[in-house]
């Protein structure tokens, strides 16, 4: 467990502050540009990101697994890796232009998809598997840094003096072109890795094959968490487009930060289960447990509570409208958390087809609600929709983990309701007395971390054990 605290340590501060930016650069552009423009943005950054998770496909999962299991194969599995993706980032991007002529939203948004397009080359040269396999996390910190702080940097700065939002694609690219370089130069003279660009076609046929469940199952997640998006816009409701993605900026914010954890915990998980060290397996599992519990429960008690302060904190009174999906949201995005232990699991455990079957469940039911649904109740019902569907992940997942180690999660979860409803009393009695936002959501950190501790939802020895 220490390894795997100084793996999300290293992650964990300069991936949050990264993160941060690009989060408060979001909120920044959204209340400058207005709610119609921020929607077509968003519509945009949409329709790329299936194509970023093509791009992708699904490698990085099998590449990290391979190599910790594999470290003498470094050479040769980066240079294949990267070709592939390369060929696949081509295809995407011509794909891509098609689209573009059938879109009739004017010039000016085709023009924009077309440069986040380009953004999805440095993904494809992205070796950040790489460094998970070694488990050095910091240098993927240090290339979040260059991927998001500097281009909100420019896109801040550029925004804020000429409102051109075509900065945010091109910064986009020239961020992640920083990073790869970064990335690069670590690989090749920290750990001596040497790039050998070189495949064949029998080659690209089995990554292909290895590939697809992967693949498929993101592609279905996508699905599962973009498809309302995608409908709002198409349906030409860029004003509902745009309140809905306000309050989705803050969940895709806690949903980066939770992805720090897991990431984390990712080849310990892998490496325990092939190595057949149950023990030990279930207790790393049954720790996240602990901490997903201690973390979820008053994440939504303190975002349900505060959610016009919060919207309100960071936007116009345009985007007022936004707390409501906010509301049903920070729900969703609990149970994920609560979700991903599992699913990233079965991932670890080689079980990606049995993930990918109970991703298919989800995103069909997701997709055919949305459709039939959305374009005529909007993003309330985008945001329910989003919810239940993932209310099925959850349930059909843990079942599957469950046949190869036993989490007790409900147990941590029910231990930390009382001490998130004191919270709760707490920050009402603060909005009734009109306290500032920050301070009330301080004073209700402050509050439950106390009573988690009197609980003993948290014990002192779980903290010294952390910390040692």
């Amino acid at each position: 467990m220490k390894k795997i605290f100084k793996n999300f340590l290293s992650l964990g501060l300069a991936s949050v502050m990264s993160q941060l930016v690009s989060f408060l650069c979001v909120s920044y552009y959204a209340k400058i540009l207005g709610v119609e423009v921020f929607g077509e943005i968003t519509l945009a950054q949409q329709i790329v990101l299936y194509f970023t998770t093509f791009t992708l496909f699904g490698i990085q999962t099998y590449a990290t697994r391979y190599l910790v299991k594999n470290k003498n194969k470094v050479n040769e599995t980066v240079g294949k890796i990267v070709l592939f993706r390369l060929l696949v980032a081509t295809l995407s991007f011509a794909i891509i232009c098609f689209i573009t002529l059938f879109m009739k939203r004017g010039s000016d948004f085709n023009k924009m998809l077309i440069i986040f397009g380009c953004t999805i080359f440095p993904i494809a040269v992205n070796i950040d598997w790489l460094f998970n396999a070694f488990e050095a996390m910091k240098h993927n910190s240090i290339f979040l840094i260059f991927k998001n702080v500097l281009p909100a940097v420019v896109i801040y700065v550029v925004i804020g003096l000429y409102k051109n939002y075509m900065v945010i694609p091109v910064a986009t690219f020239i961020g992640g072109v920083l990073g790869f370089l970064y990335q690069v130069a670590i690989a090749k003279y920290k750990f001596n890795v040497k790039f050998k660009f070189k495949i064949t076609f029998d080659e690209v046929k089995k990554l292909c094959i290895i590939g697809s469940p992967f693949l498929f199952s993101s592609m279905l997640s996508m699905v599962n968490n973009n498809a309302d998006k995608i409908i709002l816009g198409l349906c030409g409701n860029d004003h509902g487009l745009g309140i809905y993605q306000s309050a989705y900026v803050f969940i895709s914010f806690i949903i980066s930060i939770i992805g720090l954890l897991f990431t984390a915990v990712f080849p310990s998980m892998s490496l325990y289960y092939y190595n057949k060290d149950k023990e030990k397996l279930n207790v790393l599992c049954n720790e996240v447990a602990k901490i997903i519990a201690v973390i979820s429960v008053p994440m939504f008690v303190g975002g349900a509570l505060l959610s016009r302060e919060i919207i309100l904190l960071f936007y116009k009174n345009e985007y007022y409208d936004a707390y409501k999906p906010f509301i049903i949201l920070m729900l969703y995005v609990s149970i994920l958390f609560v979700r991903e232990l599992y699913a990233y699991g079965l991932n670890a455990w080689g079980k990606e087809k049995k993930y990918m079957r109970i991703v298919l469940v989800s995103s069909i039911a997701n997709l055919i609600l949305n459709i039939i649904l959305t374009p005529r109740y909007g993003y309330l019902c985008a945001a329910m929709i989003t919810l239940v569907t993932e209310f099925i992940n959850l349930f059909a997942m843990k079942a599957e983990a469950s046949k190869v180690t036993h989490i007790s999660m409900y147990k941590g979860l029910l231990k930390a309701v009382v001490p998130s409803i004191i919270m709760g009393c707490v920050i009402l009695i603060f909005k009734y007395f009109s306290i500032n936002v920050v301070v009330t959501i301080l004073a209700a950190v402050a509050v439950y971390a106390v009573f988690i501790v009197l609980f003993k939802v948290i014990t002192i020895q779980d903290i010294k054990k952390v910390l040692e």
